[in-house]
């Protein structure tokens, strides 16, 4: 029941998959992984995200119809550009999400041949992170979102101070005004 929320799965899976690839940093820097297998698994990796994500910034709008139960209530011209804009938002997330499996991919290769000290791999990969995930962020929650807090304070009328001079709990005040 606690995972029908959007937003609790993402909080999840924010968690969670920077907690696993700091477990492989951490196997990578003890030497408990192999070069040889820490090689195979991250060309293996690089190509099975790079190639999904290569195949639906392709062919991923072409695949899906992007429709959404709610169309019917619009035009058909809005709910047409509503649905490529869909199209258009899978396609631009593909693309970075290429390039993000490339750029680790290479910041990983350029550590494991000695050419990247740990602090700068970590940080590097650290910024990656925090990047994607503030882009993805920004998406449901914008800097027009945040308000001063002026604006959100509520001034006592009459009444508020009224009520508030009655200290007897046990009962509710529902102003329907």
């Amino acid at each position: 029941n606690r995972f029908r929320a959007v937003s609790t799965a993402l909080v999840v899976l924010q968690w969670t998959l920077p907690l696993l690839a700091a477990l492989v940093l951490s196997g990578i820097w003890e030497g408990r992984i192999p070069k040889k297998k820490l090689k195979d698994g991250l060309k293996w990796s690089a190509i099975v995200a790079g190639g999904l994500a290569l195949f639906f910034a392709l062919l991923g709008p072409k695949l899906f119809d992007f429709v959404s139960p709610v169309d019917g209530y619009y035009p058909e011209d809005i709910a047409e550009a509503m649905r490529s804009e869909r199209g258009s938002m899978m396609r631009m997330d593909s693309w970075r999400t290429l390039l993000f499996v490339l750029v680790a991919g290479g910041l990983i290769m350029l550590f494991m041949r000695d050419r990247m000290k740990r602090g700068i791999l970590l940080a590097s990969l650290a910024g990656l992170v925090v990047f994607d995930l503030a882009i993805v962020d920004m998406r449901y929650l914008s800097w027009d979102d945040f308000v001063s807090k002026r604006k959100t304070e509520i001034k006592a009328t009459a009444a508020d101070l009224e009520i508030l001079e009655d200290t007897e709990p046990g009962y509710r005040v529902a102003d329907l005004t």
